[in-house]
């Protein structure tokens, strides 16, 4: 006997609890006239099935054939197979009307007559255990004549269900049916384990644990590594290695190369090569008509008569030391002119005003120079030609030079201004 005993128990314990379901009770006037429903095995107390989402007539829901033909209240008594009272659980809803009986005879299916011969009534419901307020005392008035509201439909209200067991990361709004399934609280970084419902959680990746809550290892890291010239000054371990940084030291003649988590403190560099200088930490380029050595923080510029055919260079070229592949030509009025020295001169003979076009070492880049004809010379056959005696010329880009008044004469040839025309002797100079 003990033995069976404990085999009663222990098959007791293994057996999961069913959950409390809030009957749906309908009646026919007072609480001894009802038939009580289970909204989830869609049976009633007598093991009658009775579907969800479909119009029933009350007189298919209990054997007894009393419950809804009379009531104790004689001003309800010929309210045959009428609901007159209902205690609708949180969940459900319940629509009662009085049937179209000529749709039924012709179709044998049940549907609500016209609004405006019977009241459609519909009741959302809000009873839990224990009969809370939410269950008044009648939630529709008594029937003034017979077969009032003789059919009804239940069904689950939106989002409602019979649920037992969610997931994880789900918990039911009552244990007790019908209830719903509502999501968790979420949490940043949380991670749902453990006994579904319980909305039980830890804390992974870059969270931990305070206060019920996951909040970040490293609050005020904001990056996993250091950008090119700046180093780790304090870290913090999360699901990764989190850096506060701070700007490297500038080493004159060196650039900073990409930072390395395995030396994250120090500031890695590299001397510039030769062609490049170091400045703000980064090695750039030397410029044009400059060059380097390794290791150098500034470009030393080619003297004159010298040049770089590029910026990053090491070495200076000389000026108009190799012919260019394609002889160059110049336009009408201009000369073209291939040393240091004829470039030189000529800007030497317009007095200093013109020096800021003297680009010399532009004019070695390109291996010639194309310069207007100056004053005192006219273009011709390519090339510029001093003005003979008795002509000037004061513009550049001339094709032609001035003759001087009759009777007068330059004394050199390549002159500029009408004053270098002198009388000759033999002529007055006569002022009108």
């Amino acid at each position: 006997m003990r033995c069976l005993l404990v085999t009663l128990l222990i098959a007791t314990m293994v057996q999961p609890a069913r959950a409390y379901t809030n009957m749906l009770s309908i009646c026919a006037g007072l609480d001894e006239f009802c038939v009580s429903l289970d909204p989830c095995t869609q049976n009633t107390h007598e093991d009658i099935l009775v579907p969800r989402d479909a119009w029933i007539h009350t007189s298919a829901i209990s054997n007894r054939t009393d419950v809804f033909l009379a009531d104790s209240n004689p001003a309800v008594a010929l309210n045959y197979y009428s609901t007159q009272y209902a205690r609708v659980p949180e969940g459900v809803t319940l629509q009662t009307c009085q049937p179209n009986f000529t749709t039924y005879a012709a179709t044998a299916a049940w549907e609500c007559a016209s609004a405006a011969s019977s009241p459609h009534i519909t009741i959302v419901g809000a009873c839990v255990r224990g009969y809370n307020a939410g269950c008044g005392s009648s939630t529709q008035p008594s029937a003034t004549y017979r077969g009032k509201n003789q059919i009804f439909m239940y069904s689950f209200s939106e989002h409602y269900g019979c649920n037992n067991i969610p997931n994880v990361s789900q918990f039911l709004s009552s244990s007790d049916t019908p209830n719903k399934v509502l999501p968790c609280p979420r949490v940043s970084g949380e991670e749902f384990t453990g006994v579904p419902g319980l909305c039980s959680f830890e804390c992974t990746g870059d969270f931990r644990t305070e206060n019920n809550q996951c909040v970040l290892k490293c609050p005020d890291f904001t990056s996993d590594r250091c950008e090119r010239r700046f180093y780790s000054i304090e870290s913090c371990q999360g699901a990764r290695t989190y850096h506060k940084c701070a700007q490297c030291a500038v080493i004159p003649g060196h650039g900073a190369t990409d930072w390395d988590p395995a030396v994250a403190t120090e500031c890695p560099t590299t001397p510039c090569v030769a062609g490049t200088f170091g400045a703000e930490g980064w090695c750039e380029p030397c410029p044009v008509h400059t060059t380097s050595g390794s290791a150098i923080a500034q470009c030393t510029p080619c003297a004159r008569g010298l040049y770089t055919a590029g910026p990053g260079a090491t070495l200076c070229l000389t000026c108009f030391a190799t012919l260019p592949a394609i002889a160059p030509v110049c336009d009408d009025g201009f000369e073209i002119l291939r040393s240091v020295a004829s470039i030189d001169a000529y800007f030497s003979s317009l007095g200093g005003s013109y020096d800021v076009h003297n680009t010399m070492a532009e004019f070695c880049r390109a291996q010639h120079a194309c310069l207007p004809c100056r004053p005192g010379y006219y273009a011709s056959a390519g090339g510029c030609i001093k003005c003979a005696l008795g002509t000037y010329q004061p513009n550049f880009r001339a094709d032609t030079c001035f003759d001087c008044a009759y009777g007068h004469n330059t004394t050199l040839t390549g002159s500029v201004h009408v004053d270098a025309c002198l009388c000759q002797p033999g002529f007055d100079m006569t002022i009108a």
